[in-house]
């Protein structure tokens, strides 16, 4: 693998293992929604996701890039360029919705994911590649009983726990 390759698997694997089982706590059985399924931490969140038990569903732009959440083995793929993953995630769950959301996109995929967060589900908060920072109501957060949670991996690393990735089993030498 040439450093490039490297630099970039080291960043969303951790990103993801971070997200998933630290600020996650994700469970075997429990349902995970990962938005940009096809994306560089979104191909990490299925695999990590599927290694960890869950049920993963996940949404993609185009039938080529929902294909490859399928390829990963995604359980539901959904190509939110011409279905609604908010009806789909509730039919999957029979109402539930899901028990994690991974979102790296935020602005209107935070604001719809909202609409299928499961009670006292985790909506991870991993990045803004839409453009828009979502606001997160806390009327909202408060009536449906689930919990935003902010994801910045490089802090761990480098600002505020500097070595706590290597004590949890996230080597980053």
């Amino acid at each position: 693998m040439g450093y490039e390759a490297a630099s970039a698997f080291l960043i969303t694997y951790h990103t993801g293992h971070v997200a998933l089982h630290h600020r996650a706590h994700l469970e075997p059985g429990e349902t995970l929604l990962v938005h940009a399924g096809a994306g560089g931490v979104g191909t990490a969140a299925i695999q990590l996701g599927l290694a960890a038990g869950a049920r993963v569903f996940a949404t993609a732009g185009g039938p080529d890039k929902v294909a490859v959440c399928k390829r990963l083995g995604a359980d539901l793929a959904i190509d939110y360029r011409s279905d609604d993953f908010v009806e789909a995630v509730k039919a999957a769950t029979g109402g539930r919705g899901a028990d994690v959301i991974y979102d790296p996109v935020g602005g209107d995929t935070f604001d719809r994911s909202r609409k299928c967060i499961a009670f006292e589900g985790r909506i991870l908060v991993i990045g803004f590649t839409s453009g828009r920072i979502a606001d997160a109501p806390t009327n909202h957060v408060l009536v449906k009983n689930y919990s935003v949670v902010g994801v910045h991996w490089g802090l761990y690393r480098k600002v505020q726990r500097p070595g706590s990735t290597r004590r949890s089993g996230h080597s980053t030498s």
